[in-house]
């Protein structure tokens, strides 16, 4: 099963502390049948090792645009079944985590996390979505929908609404 891990990053203080240390422990554990990068807003899109420079901004409201252009880059670039969608602040366990894949697979689960609600829209916690290939190219192909007055983990569980992808409960301890 091939597996990108998109790590949300930023040029914040916070996330280039907490970054660092991902890539000396947990990033360490994943196989070279996954990727991990780490992606963050700039000037231009240029991958270098773990890190992905997308062109487009850094800033928290456009968060949602981001990560757009970072699912697009991968629908492009690398071949995936899935992707796992985290951040600075979260720790994966790269062997739970693929036994995990390897169930939901199966079972055709296309979007799948700790499920939260926001004024009636279920969607997938930021600290680690899941999602098939076909939900990506479901996203890609409704970002004009986008809507960026929600915080991106509710926008991508919007987005995936519109194409009747619902979330599946995963797991994640806290």
């Amino acid at each position: 099963m091939n597996l990108v891990v998109l790590v949300l990053d930023s040029f914040t203080q916070n996330s280039i502390r907490n970054s660092k240390i991902q890539k000396s422990t947990w990033v360490k554990d994943f196989s070279i049948d996954s990727e991990v990068l780490f992606y963050k807003g700039g000037l231009e899109t240029i991958r270098t090792g773990h890190d992905l420079l997308l062109n487009c901004s850094d800033t928290y409201s456009d968060m949602g645009i981001k990560t757009l252009k970072a699912f697009e880059w991968v629908d492009s670039n690398l071949s995936y079944d899935y992707i796992f969608r985290t951040n600075t602040s979260s720790y994966v366990n790269y062997k739970n985590l693929i036994r995990f894949l390897k169930k939901i697979h199966e079972e055709g689960t296309d979007y799948c996390g700790y499920i939260g609600n926001y004024n009636g829209i279920e969607y997938v916690s930021g600290s680690g979505i899941i999602l098939s290939e076909n939900a990506i190219k479901s996203i890609i192909s409704s970002q004009s929908e986008l809507d960026i007055n929600v915080v991106e983990d509710v926008a991508i569980g919007k987005l995936l609404k519109i194409n009747k992808i619902l979330p599946t409960k995963g797991k994640r301890k806290d």
